[in-house]
């Protein structure tokens, strides 16, 4: 709930930010490409297009210089929830503070105001220089750097990786109002750590280490130290898979446990009759009605009572499916005293009386129409 009322607040705010720096609007101060640029720009913005719209402000900044479009490229970064390169942005722009007026300049500080809280610093070392630094998918320097980068608040992803070296990241939890630090050691590449993988809850499986097919379990050698992927595959069961750090000299041993792979799905039938007979596959299950697993596909359905035909039907399932049945029972039609006593009504009342119950609506079946709106209720009669 916070978070939501963090970006609502922001918004709100920058709104009226945005509104202050408009009193010259920014699309009369540009021409050519620079204006193709922003116009698209605005369309993508207004559809919540945010990464688009950065692309096309970008462009429009390039042909145009002008350092009132990066305003908008930060408030795109502050929708996305990137408050460390909005306010980068926003400073690249104050950086050029003779070419903006007054109202620009104060609207500019006022929005990295609102955003700076939600913004700290993350300083990171190695033992390795000349690694490349990546931040929350974004390069920004490489070892050793000399001052923190400005980054969110909350978790951060910081991955450094180097030629003949096992790249490698780390997650580091940034807090609000206090510098955060990541040390990060890289270790050579080729130096191999023993590994042992053993399997539970099937008869054979095959092993795979980041993908590649190592062969039947239990699996034993050696990979180099680094992070890696470890899975068991075996038909009919779901694929047990565990990522882990495998560090170098410190034998690495696990076992992944199979689980059959859900191939049923749960059919429950209704009947309307307490007495009434269920059938599913030539089984009896159940008397009224009845509910349980079955495997997946089609399973054929018969249920009986005295008096009443034999219902005889299909029902198919998809694993993990849940199907309900209600099974409509008709009375028999070659019983003697219903048959007649139906025909001396037919007959004394007249056609009448039996168009009546020929075409009187009921609820109890339906038949598909061609007339609006498509469903025309119809007595179904023997």
């Amino acid at each position: 709930m916070m978070r939501y009322l963090l970006i609502a607040f922001l918004s709100a705010s920058l709104l009226l930010v945005t509104a202050i720096a408009a009193a010259k609007p920014v699309r009369d101060d540009l021409t050519g490409e620079a204006l193709v640029h922003w116009d698209a720009a605005m369309v993508l913005y207004r559809n919540g297009s945010f990464n688009g719209a950065i692309v096309e402000f970008d462009k429009a900044y390039a042909e145009s210089k002008n350092p009132r479009v990066l305003f908008n490229i930060g408030v795109c970064w502050k929708n996305l929830e990137r408050y460390a390169k909005a306010v980068r942005v926003w400073q690249k722009q104050l950086e050029q503070r003779a070419e903006l007026d007054e109202a620009d300049i104060k609207s500019t500080e006022k929005a990295i105001e609102l955003v700076s809280e939600y913004v700290s610093t993350l300083a990171i070392k190695s033992n390795v220089p000349g690694a490349e630094i990546v931040v929350q998918d974004e390069v920004v320097g490489r070892t050793p750097l000399l001052e923190p980068v400005a980054v969110d608040v909350g978790p951060v992803t910081v991955r450094l990786r180097k030629d003949g070296y096992i790249a490698k990241e780390q997650v580091v939890n940034v807090v609000k109002g206090t510098p955060a630090e990541a040390t990060i050691d890289l270790e050579k590449e080729g130096r191999m750590t023993p590994v042992s993988i053993n399997i539970t809850g099937a008869p054979k499986a095959s092993i795979f280490i980041d993908g590649t097919e190592m062969g039947e379990a239990p699996f034993s050698g050696e990979v180099p130290a680094g992070r890696h992927t470890f899975e068991a595959r075996a038909a009919g069961f779901e694929t047990a898979r565990q990522t882990s750090e495998v560090a170098y000299g410190e034998p690495f041993n696990i076992t992944l446990s199979l689980v059959v792979e859900l191939r049923e799905g749960k059919l429950k039938i209704i009947t309307g009759f307490e007495d009434a007979v269920i059938e599913v596959d030539g089984k009896v299950v159940g008397q009224g009605a009845w509910e349980g697993n079955l495997d997946e596909g089609g399973h054929r359905v018969i249920v009986k009572k005295d008096g009443y035909e034999e219902y005889v039907g299909e029902v198919a399932l998809s694993p993990g499916q849940e199907r309900k049945v209600r099974i409509t029972l008709e009375p028999e039609r070659d019983n003697a005293w219903i048959y007649w006593t139906i025909t001396s009504v037919a007959v004394v009342a007249g056609a009448s009386v039996a168009s009546y119950f020929v075409f009187k609506p009921t609820e109890s079946s339906q038949v598909t129409g061609t007339l609006n709106p498509g469903v025309v209720p119809t007595l179904l009669s023997w």
